[in-house]
């Protein structure tokens, strides 16, 4: 008998097993490399213009977003970020959203349901 009391917690230890062998929690997503400092190369081809919509038009207006651009492109030359301030963020990103115009980058608007983002931002 207690031989068989041994047995069930083993057999149930070695099914658990058997049966987790199958999952991974990898994935098997590429990740680009980033370019080395001072190859001003740009493995990932990343190129073209980023447009961020924000509501902080005083980072704009002081050049605090400029030096941001500046260190991004100093690490992908061929690509020019553009920075849009709206004075009135809440209401102005609804709209733009609605319209497929709310550029590359935005902050996600706090006044929109988190189930209906998908309905916005899938592209």
């Amino acid at each position: 008998m207690k031989r068989m009391k041994l047995r069930w917690p083993m057999l149930t230890i070695l099914v658990l097993l058997l049966m987790s062998a199958g999952c991974d929690s990898r994935s098997n997503n590429q990740v680009l490399p980033s370019p080395s400092p001072g190859t001003g190369g740009s493995p990932s081809g990343l190129s073209g213009t980023i447009v961020m919509l924000t509501n902080r038009i005083d980072l704009i207006e002081d050049g605090t977003f400029k030096s941001y651009a500046d260190e991004f492109t100093k690490k992908y030359p061929e690509a020019h970020v553009e920075f849009e301030g709206l004075s009135n963020y809440a209401t102005d990103i609804l709209v733009r959203l609605s319209t497929k115009d709310a550029g590359d980058v935005l902050l996600l608007p706090v006044n929109l349901p988190a189930k209906e983002l998908k309905l916005f931002l899938n592209r």
